[in-house]
């Protein structure tokens, strides 16, 4: 036997491990050997890769750090290399550490394993927990600590009475299990040792350990293998009726108390916890709640809240370190740091600290950091009067105290390298509980509206992992069945109320309910279909309400993990069957509460394996069952999990009664998909690659119908939230909420009249040529001498608005606009408005002859100041969307070019009364896009203080469909700059903007090159204005059939406002065939003056201009609009007024059934 001497800091043994994926695997082989007294690890192999390792009949012994440490979680990217590593028959004893031993392989890796077996004594070891007042979540401390679940531990000796648990996992995959079966836990009674295991049970984010059976003596040749026969921990014991933490398996009353929860609370599938009204939960530090079952408030006897909050925190002062601000106090969270060195107090240099040192000096102290942004931890204090007494603190990653790092000391004069003003002062916060969730699995209410929470306090929480610095919002929602009423959301670090997926059938919604003061976000929502009415969020952090559609690739497996269970009978116990299972040829879904859903997990089976030459094809019936309301009963299908990116598998759902049928690959955009009758078939294929469908089967109780319903509240706080919601009256199942976003403080007598004077063909609405309303008629005033004074120009700016402004430039006279003259206006300094001035006071002196502004200019005015008209300052900002996903798509037939398109969808949005920068105190956009525009479908933007939409250097196309962009006081849709130079609009109102309807503003590219000199002087006069924006239409878009709504118009604005005469006639799109399973209504809507008999669409000054003159033909003009499905789109024509080459507004059209071919006279339809 060899003895290894003590080490005082690198660990004893170091086997480093060669991560080529070409070479042999080494063989290792550490036998006989003693290792005691060291203060690092003892023996440590870390990655363990590439090798074959037996560790037999070792002694650990009075190590003051790890014994064992084998771990490669830090390395996922070698989970393709071998590894199996053999640990038996060693001992470990004397130890004293945070764990004495830590092993694990790689997650999932399916070439690496560990086996710890064969009579391992693991006794008379001492571990602490070196944060007390901080409960661990992902970094327990035990005596064995298992980090992946190929570790099997078997036939061990374990009784560790000076460590709070034996074995603990910090696999954060609740849905795998670690084998520790037929080991010797110290006792052969089971309630001496049921308690001392770290897993699910504490914390719902873990793995679960499997300890049954067990050796009842320590002996592997004679273990006496016993059965736990049911014994379970519970959450709740005699002896202590006031303490709770852990799984709730069963049906439990807690009557009316406070009650202190010290591990994660977790209500399982078919369990029921009921809570006294009036009763408070105060969770510790750490601690949440998982809900998979029914949470209910008992409100028969009295109807108070229930309230969930944080244990009361106390500072703890330390004996080596602390923080201390500018008047000395160190009971403080944030302040200078000092620590206690070498027996001397003293700082620490700055220039080499960072946020790792960060969060291990906030835990110590008790605190937790959040190192998400710089400023978010650190500050700058005053130098204060102690000497520098640490700079370059190197710590490993097993150190806990911060004071005994590796660091340059007094001895090495660290203070001469730095500044006394560079001291570390940072900035901790107080710990808080991690908030309550409610899993995929959580019991939907049995009848569609039923409330599942009803006057709740959910308060002080938003840490979910202290170590990690990872926050977690105080109340989430995984899948959202839900309707939860007065509850109250506040004071909680993170975000208040987070919802990833609403379920679209069941009518989710938040009713009468409160939620502030929260550091975030109030209200955090990740897809539509919910219905917040009458709620108030105020006073958060950042946004009021935050749409961000947005689900991580590792958070979704999260969610639809916990329907991995182990065993089939649990399974099928909560209605979950992996498919495809030919033993399984009918599902039938029912109004009752135990089977009104069911869900569908596509596995590798022994049906379908993972074989790439045996294509896999499973049919199953899917049935409805039972009737109310007098009704027949109806189904719902929902994707939960979409298809695999790596395979070929799909699931086709078709109906028996119609035959229409739904792709869960090809159609994910029409789920979910509500039957008509009773039964639905499914096909599921796949021929290669990893399944990962996953799909919900829903009962319908009953259809619930809301049309058009808006909730406002007038409330004065920080945001009020309504949303809107239609039904489809369940024809094909896609029902989408609109969100509509007001400001928390409201204008009550809101003006909404727009000035007569405006500013165009400028860069924004504050500048350009000077208009004026006069008879019906926008007119350009002309000057015809200079004599325009500032006092003049500051009253023209008034009458817009503005507080002032002055002269900007001459524009030359063009005769595309009436002429208004107006050499003098005379006014005075109060006037407010122009029509107060003398020279406007007889409006028949006036003159209109365009005769008169021959060869004279129109001025031009820049305005500034603030706004006057009511209530602009209590407009909110609006929405910024800055460089969202995208994706490559190839733009030519070679397959070489490639465009960018959007990941990322804005749909179904309201955004009402925006536009103003309380930062900046100035207006702006309501919705401001940069980068590739998301996809924006059912958007609302109405009384912005500027403009509605800006587009800033979009590199993608932009989408624009089904949307209403009026009564903006800017622009309607305001574009600058777009390298992309694609724009669709599809189904679009522009209409009552105080600017232009569209206004394209370009600064580079090669858009820029203009006309030929010869081109030029065959060109009418005013038809090469360069300050209005130009749009060509292309002349043919063929729709696909899986594209969610099909591009009418394509916009593709080059070079400001005309008709570029040089190029081919425009012409409307050729549609050859309406998508099949879309219901559409077509209105061809487009920009312009107001024309009296089709005021449709209009804008208070046009991007073409007024319009007068015969009606003429548009080139082959194609569109559809009707609700049913036309063979021969391409005899279907339709009719513009054109003027001078330039497009006029355009209309809402519709067709009869009888005859497409026939429009209204009105239209404007030549004989």
């Amino acid at each position: 036997m060899g003895r290894i001497p003590k080490n005082q800091y690198h660990p004893s043994m170091e086997i480093f491990s060669c991560r080529d994926p070409f070479v042999y695997r080494n063989l290792i082989d550490i036998t006989g050997n003693r290792i005691d007294g060291n203060l690092g690890y003892g023996m440590r192999i870390s990655p363990a890769v590439n090798m074959h390792t037996v560790i037999s009949s070792n002694q650990f012994l009075h190590n003051n750090d790890t014994a064992l440490y084998i771990r490669n979680a830090q390395w996922p990217e070698l989970s393709g290399l071998p590894a199996e590593v053999t640990i038996s028959k060693n001992v470990f004893k004397f130890n004293v550490a945070k764990y004495i031993i830590s092993i694990g392989m790689n997650e999932d890796a399916p070439k690496q394993s560990l086996l710890f077996n064969q009579q391992n004594e693991i006794r008379a070891n001492t571990v602490f927990d070196p944060f007390p007042s901080l409960p661990p979540r992902s970094t327990p401390y035990a005596a064995l600590v298992v980090s992946s679940s190929n570790v099997r531990i078997h036939r061990n000796c374990f009784n560790n009475e000076r460590a709070r648990y034996e074995i603990a996992t910090e696999l954060e995959r609740h849905a795998k299990w670690i084998d520790a079966r037929e080991n010797n836990w110290g006792f052969q009674e089971i309630p001496r040792f049921i308690d001392k295991f770290f897993d699910q049970f504490n914390r719902y984010s873990l793995a679960s350990i499997d300890i049954d059976p067990y050796m009842a003596a320590c002996n592997q040749r004679m273990p006496y293998i016993s059965l736990l026969n049911g014994a379970f921990r519970q959450f709740k014991k005699t002896s202590e009726p006031n303490r709770l933490g852990g799984i709730i398996y069963e049906n439990h009353d807690l009557l009316k108390g406070r009650y202190t929860v010290t591990e994660d609370l977790q209500v399982v599938p078919g369990a029921k916890l009921t809570i006294a009204s009036g009763s408070i939960l105060e969770f510790q530090h750490g601690i949440g709640m998982l809900v998979q079952g029914d949470l209910i408030r008992n409100e028969y006897d009295q109807d108070e809240k229930v309230i969930f909050t944080s244990t009361p925190f106390i500072l703890e002062k330390r004996a080596n370190i602390r923080l201390v601000d500018a008047d000395g106090n160190d009971e403080v969270t944030e302040g200078r740091l000092e620590v206690l060195v070498d027996e001397q107090w003293g700082t620490v240099c700055n220039r080499s600290w960072t946020p790792q040192l960060t969060v291990l000096a906030c835990n110590q102290l008790g605190l937790v950091a959040d190192v998400q942004y710089f400023e978010n931890w650190r500050v700058f204090p005053e130098q204060g009067d102690l000497p520098m007494v640490m700079d370059n603190i190197r710590c490993e990653e097993n150190e806990v105290d911060i004071t005994r790092c590796r660091h340059d000391g007094i001895e090495r004069n660290c203070a001469a390298g730095c500044r006394k003003t560079e001291v570390v002062g940072l900035r901790c916060l107080e710990p808080r509980w991690a908030g309550v969730r409610y899993s995929l699995l959580a019991n939907p209410p049995t009848v569609t509206g039923q409330t599942t929470m009803d006057n709740w306090r959910i308060e002080k929480g938003g840490l979910f992992n202290f170590r990690t610095s990872e926050f977690c919002a105080a109340f989430k929602i995984d899948w959202n069945y839900h309707t939860f009423h007065r509850l109250e959301i506040r004071n909680n670090f993170w975000d208040g109320v987070d919802v990833v997926y609403n379920d679209l059938v069941k009518k989710p919604a938040i009713r009468n309910s409160i939620i502030y003061n929260n550091r975030r976000n109030g209200f955090h929502v990740r897809s539509a279909g919910i219905t917040v009415e009458n709620v108030t969020i105020s006073f958060s952090g950042q946004s009021g309400v935050r749409y961000n559609p947005s689900v991580s690739a590792l958070e979704q497996e999260d969610i639809v993990s916990w329907l991995s269970l182990k065993e089939q009978p649990e399974l099928e116990a909560n209605n979950i069957f992996r498919i495809p299972d030919q033993r399984l040829d009918l599902i039938e879904v029912m109004e009752s509460n135990l089977n009104q859903r069911k869900f569908l997990v596509a596995a590798e089976t022994e049906d379908c394996p993972d074989d790439p030459l045996q294509e896999c094809v499973y049919n199953l019936m899917i049935r409805s069952v039972g009737y109310q309301y007098g009704l027949a009963s109806k189904m719902a299908i929902q994707i939960v999990n979409p298809p695999s990116n790596t395979s070929d598998e799909d699931a086709i759902f078709t109906e028996v009664s119609t035959g229409k049928s739904w792709s869960a690959r090809k159609d994910q955009i029409y789920f979910p998909v509500v039957s008509t009758e009773n039964a639905m078939r499914m096909r599921y294929t796949r021929s290669y690659g990893t399944p990962k469908l996953v799909i919900l089967v829903l009962f319908l109780d009953r259809p619930v119908v809301l049309i058009s319903k808006i909730v406002e509240s007038r409330q004065r706080h920080s945001n009020v939230v309504t949303f809107t919601q239609f039904s489809d009256d369940f024809q094909q199942g896609n029902e989408f909420a609109h969100i509509e976003m007001l400001p928390y403080q409201q204008q009550i007598n809101y003006d909404d009249e727009m000035p007569k004077f405006r500013l165009v063909d400028g860069p924004t609405v504050r500048q350009g040529r000077l208009q004026v309303q006069f008879r019906d008629r926008w007119r350009s005033v002309c000057t015809m001498v200079t004599n325009w004074t500032s006092i003049d120009t500051g009253t023209a700016c008034r009458s817009m608005g503005y507080s002032d402004g002055g002269f900007w430039k001459w524009y030359l006279r063009n005769n595309d606009t009436y002429p208004f003259v107006m050499p003098k206006p005379d006014c005075h300094g109060s006037a407010k408005n122009l029509w107060d001035c003398p020279a406007f006071s007889n409006p028949n002196n006036i003159r209109l002859s365009e005769n008169l502004c021959q060869g004279e200019d129109d001025i031009g005015i820049y305005c500034w100041g603030p706004p006057t008209f009511t209530g602009w300052a209590r407009h909110w900002k609006g929405i910024q969307i800055l460089n969202s996903p995208f994706h490559y798509v190839n733009s030519d037939p070679d397959l070489v070019a490639v465009n960018r398109e959007s990941n990322s969808r804005l749909e179904f949005v309201d955004i009402l009364y925006a536009g103003y920068d309380g930062v900046n105190k100035n207006t702006t956009s309501a919705l401001y896009i940069e980068g590739v525009p998301p996809i924006m479908n059912g958007l609302r933007i109405e009384h912005s203080a500027r403009d509605g939409l800006q587009l800033l250097d979009t590199n993608g196309p932009a989408i624009i469909a089904n949307s209403t962009f009026s009564f903006n006081r800017g622009h309607g849709i305001f574009v600058v700059n777009t390298t992309d130079a694609r724009i669709f609009v599809n189904n679009t109102r522009i209409q009552g903007n105080w600017g232009d309807g569209i206004w394209y503003k370009q600064r580079t590219g090669v858009n820029l090159i203009d006309y030929g000199m010869r081109e030029k002087r065959g060109i009418g006069g005013g038809r090469l204005e360069e300050e209005k924006p130009r749009i060509d239409m292309c002349s043919m878009h063929r729709v696909d059939d899986n594209h969610f709504f099909p591009h009418l118009i394509s916009v593709n604005l080059k070079n400001r406002t005309f008709l570029d005469p040089t190029q081919p006639p425009i012409c409307w799109m050729a549609i050859p065939s309406s998508p099949t399973n879309l219901k559409m209504i077509f209105e061809s809507e487009y920009l312009g003056a107001p024309v009296e008999s089709y005021n449709y669409v209009t804008n208070e000054h046009g991007v073409f201009g007024d319009c007068q003159g015969d009606v003429e033909k548009l080139g082959e003009p194609v569109i559809d609009d009707s609700h049913f499905k036309i063979e021969q789109w391409e005899e279907i024509e339709r009719w513009f007024e054109i003027c001078g080459n330039i497009l006029c507004q355009s209309r809402k059209m519709s067709v009869t059934a009888e005859d497409p071919k026939v429009l209204p006279r009105e239209v404007g339809q030549r004989k």
